[in-house]
C-alpha cells in the first residue's frame, strides 16, 4: 500500500513539474514537493524590473495550478 501511495505521489509531481517546465518556472525538487523560483518584480521608472526570486513550496498539482493561474 505504501509502495503505491509512493508511487502516485511520484507520479503527480512529475506532472507538476512537467506544468510549471511549460510555463517556463524554474524549481528544485524536494521529493514529495517542488520549491519553485517565484520571479519578484520592482516597479523603477513606471517600469516592472526584475530583482530577485521567492521561493514558493508546491505540494500538489491542484497548488501548481492555482499558482500559475494568479499569475497569468
Amino acid at each position: 500500500m505504501q509502495q503505491a501511495d509512493a508511487c502516485q505521489e511520484i507520479t503527480e509531481m512529475n506532472h507538476v513539474a512537467a506544468l510549471l517546465r511549460r510555463h517556463g518556472y524554474t524549481f528544485s525538487d524536494r521529493g514529495a514537493w517542488l520549491v519553485v523560483n517565484d520571479p519578484v518584480h520592482s516597479l523603477l521608472g513606471g517600469r516592472a524590473v526584475p530583482t530577485g526570486t521567492q521561493q514558493i513550496v508546491i505540494r500538489s498539482l491542484k497548488q501548481a495550478r492555482k499558482f500559475i493561474a494568479e499569475r497569468s
